[in-house]
Order: structure tokens, then C-alpha cells, then sequence
């Protein structure tokens, strides 16, 4: 082999090569593989279409409710983003189980992203209190 050919990606080299065979089999696995795929990223797009449109729903009520309250308006406001962003972290956990992405890793990852943010919000949270 042409080591001019070292860095190029194996399609390339294939076609590079002339072996039209090798990229007949090559595109017919790509497309299997598309194909075994395509019911898990329709379920994963119609589980995140309904979760935006209940997210929407529940949003709207929680304004209406927080409007009804004496709340503050900063807490009102505060409250009502910090919901919005639970609710969208909810449905991106569903779709992301829809697509059989291991649940270990995705838990790992919230509950440290959870405690950077209760340590850099632990001051402006003491005022509160």
C-alpha cells in the first residue's frame, strides 16, 4: 500500500483501491445499521414531541398557580426556571433511556452537575434561608 494512503479513512482507501465489491458490502451494512436503528430514534423523537408539549402544559399551570400565590416575584421567577429546567432534564433522561443509553452514566452526570451547582448557589441560597 501507498503510504500517501496511511492518513486517509478506510472508505476512501477502499475507493481509493477501486475494490467497488468491498463498498457494495460496506454501504449495505451502513444501511442495515441505519435501518435497525430507525425504530428507536422514531420512539426517542415522539417520546421528546409529547414531553415538550407536557412540559409546555405543566409550565402554564405552575405560571397561572405562582400568579394565584403571594410569592415574590424573583422567587416566582426563580421557581418557575428552575421547574422548566427539571422538566426538560426529565424528558432528555426518558429519550435518552428510549434510545438504551446505559442509565449509570447519565445519573453520574446529574448528580455532579447537581452538586457544582448547590456549591456554587450555597451563598446566594444562605440568603435565602
Amino acid at each position: 500500500m501507498n503510504p500517501n494512503f496511511a492518513a486517509a479513512p478506510m472508505a476512501a482507501q477502499i475507493l481509493l483501491a477501486g475494490d467497488a465489491e468491498q463498498v457494495s458490502t460496506m454501504m449495505t451494512e451502513l444501511w442495515e445499521f441505519i435501518q435497525s436503528l430507525l425504530p428507536a430514534i422514531t420512539s426517542a423523537l415522539l417520546v421528546l414531541l409529547i414531553g415538550i408539549a407536557l412540559r409546555r402544559t405543566v409550565m402554564q399551570v405552575i405560571k397561572r398557580t405562582l400568579k394565584r400565590t403571594n410569592i415574590e416575584p424573583t422567587a416566582a421567577s426563580f421557581l418557575n426556571s428552575l421547574i422548566g429546567v427539571l422538566l426538560y432534564l426529565i424528558v432528555a433522561v426518558i429519550v435518552l433511556s428510549v434510545l438504551n443509553v446505559p442509565m449509570e452514566s447519565i445519573v453520574t452526570v446529574i448528580g455532579t452537575a447537581g452538586l457544582a451547582i448547590g456549591l456554587a448557589l450555597q451563598d446566594s441560597l444562605a440568603n435565602v434561608a
